[in-house]
């Protein structure tokens, strides 16, 4: 509030400065209606000035106003609104004297003298104004000397990085020791002060007490040594904090060797575990059977572990009760499934070190999965299916279930999202017969829908926090790109429909079929689909991971402040302008990619994806600033996003009135009554007012019928992913019949 009163006594002596240099002259008296012109064209100059400072710097949002006065009132703000704010009260006081001149000028005759009250009330305001304006920075640089420089680790050893989490990764911590949160957008990390070579902290923020943990790795610009220094900057060299790094005496112990490689057995075996060279005296080795990452309280190592074939004993993932909403009466029913025996092992002393986890996976007996590709996943039981596990309901929605159900239901915990319901787990991949690899990694429960299941699919992400990498050391795609994160989900269809579609103007994801086991028992034959990210644009797209912009589901799912103004940009522009008029939809062509759009609408009406609209199952990206042709030339584009309805439409035809799904006219039919169809929605009504955009749907869905969709391609996409594909078959082979007759009917001139 302080801040405020002060921002107000300012302004008003300023204003008071301007208006004195007219209305104040010695021996010159004005009417009430020059004094009240003068009053009023000085005071709307300075008010107009003020808004066009708000505007500026909140970049002209619709709260500009109210969170300038909530930054005013509460004194909290990032040094650079400080910076800003400061500097424009003073430009304010030049203003508002520089525009009491020229008023004096138009309405006295002549130059009359400055008499000393008018001289005193100049100068007492440029010397507040100026008093202010140091002030201001002098605490904007006290905001950025509240960032330190906390801890540096760069050993390899394991450490904890946040949240629990453990790495052996490269990472910088930096602590926000001050009372407001702080932009790190005009600070840089630098271990050279006579360097360009600088980490730009743009991007992040950190909360008043907070930290940030920032990962090294191949492409940063440097390296953390034993004797080196780390310093905080700014763009002037000025230098904020630093830290000299000194890694501690403590190293990671030697991982315990396995005597069996993973992989497939006809038959049992004893299992020795071997201690590392070198081993000290007091150093153990504890193991795990049940998939949770050991502890120095796990099984202690005696001797040779029987390893068998697990089918037929207790399952406890599959026979887990609190996964589904309504679960006082549900009973899990599953056959005896197939098992892989895991074993997680590593070694501990008496002085609380540890070495790595080693994880073996060993699949006993005829099991035909020698020929395809398996994912194994392992992790604690509590933190996927316990009190509080992501898999769960969770003690909130628990306590309303069984407490009597008054109010409104908490959201169990498999409908959350974010890190918060992310755990540690480890994935060994095979594929062939042979364990290609493992890793440490992030498990999420994934899907929409799909998460309402008792039987979860998985997001699975490859993070420095885990295994020092952020993507996948195994190349599970088969396409020599790297992979940072996957979704194990079903959908047959959508696997096709994708990989139809991928030479288009729309990005789409990548799929491979796998079978997954849980901590050993097996949970599906799925798919492993490469998941939307910045690192996924950067990687096929080559947008760089700090310019994409990624909307999900109508909202920025990846960008920053203010990027939700580029998309509101589209409906804007539709709302405010004709697209029958040529000129304009040539202009709208600059916002979007149209061609794009027309590539995604093709692919969603041809395969029947009626659940989704403009905002339900959408994903746009762009490039945030223009740097090139191609995709980084700032349009909006989509991405083909979640094409698994037609697998479920099969035995919906009564629902349509139709005898075949190949029948449905995606344009017009509806999933639910609520839902919106093609034809209602507003980008494509508006577009459809104009005749090139016509002809090019028309002309582009001929082409994905003679080529994408071409029988020949759907028969070795089918071939490819194999399974029962029959369905699907004939849905393709009479599908190009009845979308020419939905597209002529559409488009037919009017």
């Amino acid at each position: 509030m302080i801040f405020l009163i002060l921002f107000i006594i300012i302004t008003m002596l300023q204003l008071s400065a301007g208006l004195s240099v007219v209305l104040a002259t010695p021996g010159k008296r004005l009417s009430g209606s020059r004094i009240g012109l003068c009053i009023l064209s000085a005071s709307a100059v300075y008010a107009a000035f003020w808004a066009a400072v708000v505007l500026y710097g909140f970049r002209g949002t619709e709260n500009a106003f109210r969170e300038f006065f909530l930054i005013l009132r509460s004194g909290r703000a990032f040094y650079q609104d400080i910076e800003y704010l400061v500097t424009a009260v003073f430009v304010g006081a030049v203003l508002c004297i520089s525009f009491g001149f020229y008023l004096r000028r138009l309405i006295h005759d002549g130059q009359p003298g400055i008499s000393r009250l008018q001289e005193n009330i100049i100068i007492i305001t440029a010397a507040v104004s100026i008093l202010y304006l140091f002030a201001g920075y002098r605490n904007a640089d006290c905001s950025k000397e509240q960032v330190k420089l906390s801890e540096l680790h760069g050993d390899g050893s394991l450490k904890e990085a946040e949240g629990g989490i453990y790495t052996i990764a490269d990472f910088i911590r930096l602590k926000n020791t001050g009372k407001n949160d702080i932009d790190l957008e005009e600070l840089y990390l630098s271990d050279d002060l006579q360097t360009s070579d600088t980490l730009s902290l743009e991007g992040n923020i950190i909360p008043s007490g907070g930290e940030l943990v920032l990962y090294l790795d191949d492409t940063s610009p440097f390296k953390l040594s034993k004797g080196e220094t780390v310093f905080v900057t700014d763009k002037n060299g000025n230098v904020y904090d630093s830290l000299s790094y000194d890694p501690d005496s403590d190293v990671i112990l030697g991982e315990p060797v396995l005597s069996h490689e993973n992989g497939f057995y006809e038959e049992g075996f004893l299992l020795t575990i071997t201690m590392p060279e070198k081993a000290s005296e007091d150093e153990y080795i504890a193991y795990t059977l049940d998939g949770s990452a050991p502890s120095a309280d796990s099984i202690r190592y005696e001797g040779p572990v029987e390893v068998y074939d697990r089918k037929g004993e207790e399952t406890p993932c599959l026979d887990a009760k609190r996964v589904i909403y309504d679960y006082a009466d549900y009973e899990p029913e599953h056959e005896d499934v197939d098992r892989a025996f895991v074993i997680r092992a590593a070694v501990f002393d008496g002085r609380g070190n540890r070495s790595r986890t080693v994880n073996g996976t060993y699949f006993i007996g005829n099991y035909e999965y020698d020929d395809r590709k398996i994912i194994s996943l392992t992790a604690d039981y509590e933190g996927l299916f316990g009190l509080n596990g992501i898999c769960t309901t969770g003690p909130l929605y628990d306590a309303w279930y069984l407490g009597g159900q008054a109010g409104e239901a908490p959201v169990p915990n498999f409908r959350q999202a974010g890190r918060a319901f992310e755990i540690e787990g480890n994935l060994q991949y095979f594929n062939n017969g042979s364990c290609v690899g493992g890793q440490d990694v992030g498990l999420r429960v994934f899907g929409g829908s799909m998460r309402d299941l008792a039987k979860k699919h998985f997001s699975v992400y490859s993070r420095k926090t885990y295994s020092g990498s952020d993507s996948f050391s195994m190349d599970i795609f088969d396409n020599g790109r790297p992979v940072h994160s996957i979704a194990l989900r079903d959908g047959l269809s959508d696997a096709v429909l994708q990989e139809l579609s991928e030479g288009r103007d729309v990005a789409s994801q990548v799929h491979t079929r796998v079978v997954v086991f849980l901590n050993g028992e097996f949970w599906f034959d799925t798919f492993a689909c490469e998941k939307y990210s910045p690192a996924y644009f950067y990687e096929h797209k080559g947008i760089a991971e700090n310019n994409i912009i990624i909307v999900k589901e109508g909202l920025i799912d990846t960008g920053m402040e203010g990027d939700e103004l580029l998309y509101q940009q589209i409906y804007q522009y539709i709302g405010e302008h004709d697209l029958s008029n040529q000129d304009f939809y040539e202009e709208f062509c600059n916002i979007i990619d149209v061609q794009s759009y027309i590539d995604y609408l093709c692919a969603t009406a041809y395969g029947c994806n009626l659940d989704q609209d403009e905002i339900i199952n959408r994903q746009l990206y762009r490039a945030r600033k223009s740097v090139g042709d191609g995709e980084n030339d700032g349009r909006w584009r989509w991405a083909l996003y979640d094409m698994d309805l037609l697998d479920t439409l099969f035995d919906s035809t009564d629902y349509f009135e139709v005898d075949e799904v190949y029948e449905i006219d995606p344009f017009t039919a509806r999933i639910t009554e609520d839902s919106i169809n093609i034809e209602e929605q507003t980008l494509f009504r508006a577009l459809m007012q104009n005749e090139s955009f016509r002809q090019s749907f028309s002309d582009t869905m001929k082409d994905f019928i003679e080529t994408d969709y071409s029988m020949e391609n759907v028969d070795r996409v089918l071939a490819k992913y194999g399974g029962d594909t029959g369905q699907l078959r004939r849905f393709f082979k009479h599908r190009a019949k009845y979308m020419n007759e939905f597209v002529e009917e559409e488009f037919k001139a009017e």
